[in-house]
């Protein structure tokens, strides 16, 4: 399966390659005052105003200030934006190692011997509304 492997700080994630759009260049955020403490605000691509989520704290990870790359991603409901502190990677995962799963991961998979955790766009998107 072939997908982007990203930083969030310190830690590696994966999304299926097929559930991202594209990865851009971190766009102006305007705040939502508000909104969920997971969603970071609104960012506009090309006339296209999309929330911005805390890949971070969805994850249970710590999230970086200032993340220099967005990736669009598709989920159930509609596209929605999760940042990277670094340029995501396509890679080719093999297959998944023994590992922890919770209910928001998917598989552990090794990339350049690291740990890479396999996420779901969707099922990360949805957990901003969990309180």
């Amino acid at each position: 399966m072939h997908a982007l492997v990203f930083p969030i700080g310190a830690e590696r994630y994966a999304l299926p390659a097929d559930q991202v759009k594209e990865v851009v260049a971190a766009p102006a955020v305007t705040p939502l005052p508000t909104a969920p403490a997971a969603v970071l605000g609104l960012v506009n691509l090309r006339g296209d105003v999309l929330p911005l989520f805390d890949a971070g704290r969805l994850v249970g990870s710590r999230s970086p200030a200032g993340a220099e790359f967005v990736m669009v991603v598709e989920t159930p409901a509609g596209p929605a934006c999760l940042p990277a502190s670094g340029l995501p990677r396509l890679v080719e995962l093999g297959p998944p190692a023994a590992g922890v799963r919770a209910p928001w991961q998917g598989s552990v998979h090794t990339v350049d011997g690291e740990p890479v955790v396999l996420l779901d766009a969707g099922t990360i998107v949805g957990r901003a509304a969990q309180p």
